[in-house]
């Protein structure tokens, strides 16, 4: 829901070194909306946690983040 871009270009320009080499940040997408198959295996690949809102509890969410620290 970007303005000329899409989420998964917005993904490949923060994990292409040229563009932004000092990135140190973990990328998580949260969404609602429905992805195809094959767009949400796009997203995951350049994402570190992929997240759908409406099917995950706070306690899950706790557990989710805890799991990308380690």
């Amino acid at each position: 829901m970007i303005p000329g871009a899409t989420g998964i270009e917005v993904l490949r320009v923060l994990r292409d070194p040229t563009k932004t080499p000092k990135l140190r940040a973990k990328i998580i997408i949260t969404t609602n909306l429905e992805q195809r198959d094959d767009a949400r295996a796009d997203i995951e690949q350049q994402a570190d946690g992929y997240i759908v809102k409406a099917e995950i509890t706070p306690h899950e969410l706790v557990a989710f983040l805890s799991h990308l620290d380690g």
